[in-house]
């Protein structure tokens, strides 16, 4: 018996060092949402979205972390701690120049608020190469990077981000049902 809790006690100390270790998401009280600053040496911008994405938290579903003001920076680049450059969702789609044009967000939100470092963004290796939103370079700034593996890891957002399609079927629904039910109570009066 002993030989076997020895055994299962290695499996899971391997499983342990092989995963990545990750921070417990914390609720920023700003915008109700929540952040985890998962370390991920090398990985790349594409693996980390779709890593979000894959992601949830409560029920919450995940992506990569949109940063829409100076308070909400100022908090992730305290989760981020100067731990290195995390990826966060904010990228330009393929051939867009010059390098500060057509930055999008994950989410689709609105791109308004920035947070770039000096000279950046600056396409460094040419034009249309680096695409894709580094959040903490030189400490709380943000750089354009490419989709390289060079990052210390990502940041994931959970919040509900609404479909404006499924709510308004959602309300659809409910008025019709509002609808049925009200004439099957008026039946039976």
């Amino acid at each position: 018996m002993r030989r076997n809790s020895i055994s299962s006690g290695a499996v899971l100390l391997a499983m342990a060092v092989t995963l990545p270790a990750s921070a417990v998401p914390v609720q920023w009280v700003g915008n109700g949402h929540w952040y985890e600053v998962i370390p991920n040496q090398g990985i790349s911008w594409t693996s980390a979205n779709t890593t979000a994405s894959s992601l949830t938290h409560l029920g919450l579903p995940g992506y990569l972390a949109t940063v829409t003001s100076a308070t909400e920076d100022a908090f992730i680049a305290g989760l981020i701690n100067n731990t290195g450059q995390h990826w966060g969702g904010g990228y330009q789609d393929a051939g867009v120049t010059p390098a500060n044009a057509g930055w999008k967000w994950v989410t689709g939100e609105a791109w308004g608020y920035t947070n770039w470092a000096g000279g950046e963004p600056n396409d460094n290796y040419g034009p249309a190469s680096e695409q894709h939103l580094g959040l903490g370079w030189s400490g709380t700034f943000w750089n354009d990077e490419g989709n390289l593996g060079n990052l210390a890891g990502f940041v994931v957002e959970y919040s509900q981000v609404p479909d404006q399609g499924a709510t308004l079927t959602l309300l659809a629904g409910g008025l019709a049902a509002l609808g049925w039910l009200r004439r099957r109570g008026a039946a039976h009066v």
